[in-house]
């Protein structure tokens, strides 16, 4: 069984995610989430550094407005009332100009004559790139 198992699958949740993860390394599901959080945060932050860095600056607002947001989650464990874990989500995204990210990264038409603006990919790349640092950084962290 290679390293990347866990990972070829799409999962409805990060506690299903996790589950996976610990049961293939073997790991206490709490201790794993915790470990699994402080992964992702620090993914998530270097994503939103790099596709600032990666993106295209005319005045540099919509550059600078690359950050990440985090939603925690309680999850209880069926048939344990008192066990619960939380876990995070986070997201990479343009707080000051999120409505630009689509045409810069797509293009779209613009002006009277609807002329086409090619698009300057910057996100997709940087998102490809961190998807498997992500994945190394966990296989790494829970195989050793």
């Amino acid at each position: 069984m290679s390293k990347r198992d866990p990972f070829n699958y799409k999962y409805e949740s990060m506690a299903d995610f996790s589950k996976a993860v610990a049961a293939r390394f073997g790991l206490h599901y709490a201790d794993q989430i915790k470990a699994l959080d402080k992964i992702t945060r620090k993914t998530a932050k270097e994503m939103a550094k790099a596709i600032e860095e990666a993106a295209p600056k005319k005045t540099g607002t919509y550059a600078k407005g690359w950050t990440i947001y985090g939603e925690q989650h309680i999850e209880y464990v069926k048939g344990l009332d008192t066990l619960k874990t939380t876990y995070t989500d986070f997201t990479v995204y343009n707080k000051s100009r999120y409505m630009l990210t689509h045409l810069l990264e797509d293009g779209h038409n613009a002006g009277k004559d609807q002329h086409w603006v090619s698009g300057k990919p910057h996100i997709e790349k940087v998102v490809r790139e961190f998807n498997d640092i992500y994945i190394d950084r966990i296989a790494d962290a829970f195989e050793g």
